[in-house]
Formats: C-alpha cells, sequence, structure tokens
C-alpha cells in the first residue's frame, strides 16, 4: 500500500451503488485490513441497491456470507435498497440524505465510493459523495476519499493502487464468483471472468507490478 495513505485511519465508510460491486470494486482493499486484524477499526458499508435483475434476497444472503470471511474486521452492514438499478437519477435526494446521515454520524477518516463510469447509476454516486463529503463544520476528521474503479465499465485511469497478494487476488476473484455465478458463462460480456481477469492482468503489466492491483483515484484533504 501506498505511503501516502498511512494516516491515521480509525473510521471508514464504504458506499456501495450495487450489491456486486464491492466485490468488483474494493473487496481486496478489506483483504488487506483483514490480514492485519485491525479490529481497531471501524468499518460501515452502505449498499444503496440490491438489484432488480436477480433475485434479490439470494443476492443478499450470499453478500452477507461474504462479509463473514473478514473476520479479523469490525464490519457493519446496511443493505438501504432506497434506489433500484439504472434508475439512481430518480432517488438523488433519498440518496444524498443517507450518504450525509452516515457521513455525520460515522465521522469517517477515509470514504470509498465508487469512481465515475459509463453506468449512470455508479457516476451519481460518486457525484453525491463529493457534494456531501467534505472536511467541514459536520466531520473535520475526514483525510481521504478513494474512488475505487469497476473493471467493467471502460475505466482505466486510476492514480493510486493498492497491491494484491496472489492469495488475496484470488479471494477477490472468488468472492466475485460466488456472489455472480454467471460471470464465470459470460466470456466475450465486458461482466465476464474472462474479461475481469483480463482486466487485472493488463493493469499489472501496465504499472510494471510482480502484484495484481486493485486501482482507485484519491482524493486528499489537508
Amino acid at each position: 500500500m501506498s505511503p501516502d495513505i498511512k494516516i491515521n485511519i480509525k473510521r471508514i465508510l464504504i458506499l456501495v451503488p450495487h450489491l456486486d460491486d464491492f466485490e468488483l470494486g474494493c473487496s481486496g482493499f478489506l483483504y488487506k485490513l483483514n490480514k492485519n486484524k485491525n479490529k481497531n477499526k471501524k468499518i460501515t458499508i452502505v449498499i444503496f441497491s440490491s438489484g432488480l435483475y436477480y433475485k434479490d434476497k439470494k443476492r443478499i444472503k450470499i453478500f452477507k456470507k461474504n462479509i463473514k470471511k473478514f473476520k479479523y474486521l469490525n464490519i457493519e452492514t446496511i443493505v438501504s435498497n432506497q434506489a433500484i438499478d439504472t434508475v439512481f437519477f430518480l432517488h438523488k435526494n433519498i440518496i444524498k440524505n443517507t450518504i450525509f446521515e452516515f457521513y455525520k454520524k460515522e465521522q469517517p477518516n477515509l470514504i470509498l465510493t465508487v469512481s465515475k463510469d459509463k453506468h449512470e447509476d455508479h457516476s451519481i454516486l460518486n457525484e453525491l459523495t463529493h457534494e456531501v463529503c467534505r472536511p467541514i463544520d459536520t466531520n473535520k476528521k475526514l483525510k481521504v476519499i478513494l474512488e475505487y474503479i469497476i473493471p467493467n465499465n471502460n475505466n482505466t485511469d486510476s492514480n493510486f493502487n493498492i497491491s494484491l497478494s496472489k492469495k488475496e487476488y484470488s479471494k477477490k476473484l472468488k468472492g466475485i464468483s460466488k456472489y455472480r455465478p454467471d460471470y464465470i458463462k459470460l466470456t466475450k460480456d465486458r461482466r465476464g471472468f474472462k474479461y475481469i481477469k483480463t482486466f487485472y492482468k493488463l493493469l499489472k503489466l501496465k504499472n510494471g507490478s510482480k502484484f495484481f492491483i486493485e486501482p482507485y483515484n484519491i482524493v486528499k484533504f489537508k
């Protein structure tokens, strides 16, 4: 992990548009924290939509089972279901108020949110995060926002990378495959497992790294 993020992080707020975006975007970050047994950190994960296109209850069950893998972390998860997939623009005020609620309540030093990409829901959550979450009177403790990059949405530009060991990378892929078995069947689709693995291999080559990496964009506050 880059020394640029070695700040005194005690509370982390993770904002996730859809259930599978957690595994795709930032689960490697938590595997890294779990390895170091950071139980002194409070981590809150807020999911804004469980989705309409798959069996929601089954997806939520798998998500919560995957979260249990981080047994050395102090994690609270909230599946708010306040928005419907592909129509976040109809729920902007609700989403904004929810972000503000948890931002004020949790007082995070670090926020993880999805980066802007071709998926409108992702871009809306990104914009609302930056609109609400600033080091102001509500929370002067905020130091960093990390925008995690979803591998299947035409966005490979990053200015911060978290190195994953082969074991951590394998765990990330395993979590994705359990959560969305159809990923494995889709070989040509950008949601397919083959595409996702190629995405990470290309990032590894692009950055000349011997490790697999999870890409982010970092915004730091003084």
